[in-house]
C-alpha cells in the first residue's frame, strides 16, 4: 500500500511542483449573503466556499494555480 502524502504549510503541490496559494475565507457577511435561500449572492471569485466557522476547525483552503489541486492547513 502506498504511504499518504503528508503536507506541510508551504510544501510545493504534489501533483506538478507548483505553488499552493492561500485562498481567503468568506467574511461573515458574504457568508450569510451567499447562503440565503431565498436571494443568494455568490461570493467573490476567489473566496472559499466553506462556512467560515467551519474553516476554523477544518483550515485554511490552499490551491494550486497550475494544476488546481487543493488541500487545507491548519
Amino acid at each position: 500500500m502506498k504511504e499518504p502524502i503528508v503536507l506541510k504549510k508551504g510544501d510545493p503541490c504534489p501533483g506538478c511542483g507548483g505553488d499552493l496559494a492561500p485562498r481567503r475565507a468568506a467574511t461573515v457577511t458574504e457568508w450569510a449573503k451567499f447562503s440565503d435561500r431565498e436571494n443568494p449572492e455568490a461570493l467573490p471569485a476567489g473566496v472559499d466556499t466553506m462556512n467560515p466557522a467551519l474553516v476554523v476547525d477544518h483550515g485554511q483552503l490552499h490551491v494550486c494555480g497550475t494544476c488546481g489541486y487543493k488541500t487545507r492547513f491548519q
